[in-house]
């Protein structure tokens, strides 16, 4: 064999050699991508057992004195308040929060509030926007509307 059908012969062999070692990396990569996609189909079962089983974030309206309320943090983690409102939208003004929006409740506190209805304003809730603090900051917004206790 002549000098130029060893270079085309040792050519066409690393060829070959990487042919084969890119289709046995195609196929690990095929099987890392599986098993990624299982992976995340789990992750997200899990999230949904969470959700569906945990208790809820916040606790019910508790009367503190004859016009004071609170809310409590029960999710263990800590929550951020977006917007605070009374409700029905005509009595908000009669609702007065002790806590601003973009405050941070700790697990254990509480959102104090009170009311003072008057012949033209008689609140019966409040609604809260919030999201935990430590969250991914494109998570959807939470809302918990609680009525006052009678």
């Amino acid at each position: 064999m002549e000098t130029q059908e060893l270079i085309a012969l040792g050519a066409f062999l690393l060829a070959a050699a990487s042919i084969f070692v890119a289709g046995a990396a195609n196929r690990q990569s095929g099987a890392s991508n599986t098993i990624a996609e299982e992976a995340r189909d789990v992750a997200k079962e899990a999230l949904g057992h969470e959700r569906r089983y945990a208790p809820p974030p916040w606790g019910e309206v508790e009367r503190v004195d004859e016009r004071t309320f609170k809310v409590s943090n029960k999710s263990g983690r800590h929550i951020k308040v977006v917007s605070l409102e009374g409700t029905p939208e005509d009595s908000a003004d009669a609702v007065n929060f002790r806590c601003s929006p973009h405050e941070c409740v700790d697990y254990g506190d509480a959102i104090y509030f009170t009311s003072t209805p008057s012949i033209t304003q008689d609140p019966r809730g409040i609604a809260v926007k919030w999201c935990f603090a430590d969250g991914d900051e494109h998570e959807p917004l939470e809302t918990m509307s609680r009525f006052f206790p009678r």
